[in-house]
């Protein structure tokens, strides 16, 4: 599933359209029996890369047993220096990543907030 939430490095026909690079990560859940209306691309995923975004996409069916499986892939692999912002660190005050963030790097808070 990593492997697929690797953006493709063109779009659909050799394009340049970034919402259609996530095409294997999207394929890969409809392969494992998520339903399209049930597959979902964050807002960062459908555009260029910045240092502060976080591409996502997540879907989810329900198993068998009744359980729900929620499948996350965060984009990775030609990201064009996507969420470089990952190592920055808060001052400590509130929750920016210090001491009141249970010593989370700023940088990870916020994607993970955004996830």
């Amino acid at each position: 599933m990593a492997i697929s939430g690797m953006y493709s490095d063109y779009g659909l026909n050799g394009n340049n359209d970034y919402a259609t690079r996530s095409r294997n990560i999207v394929q890969y859940m409809k392969d494992i029996g998520v339903e399209a209306k049930d597959i979902h691309l964050n807002s960062y995923n459908k555009v260029k890369p910045t240092a502060d975004s976080i591409g996502v996409t997540f879907g989810w069916k329900t198993l068998s047993d009744g359980r729900i499986l929620i499948p996350i892939a965060v984009r990775g692999a030609n990201y064009e220096k996507e969420w470089i912002s990952n190592v920055t660190l808060g001052n400590g005050n509130n929750n920016d990543g210090g001491e009141d963030a249970k010593g989370e790097a700023k940088g990870f808070s916020d994607s993970a907030t955004k996830v």
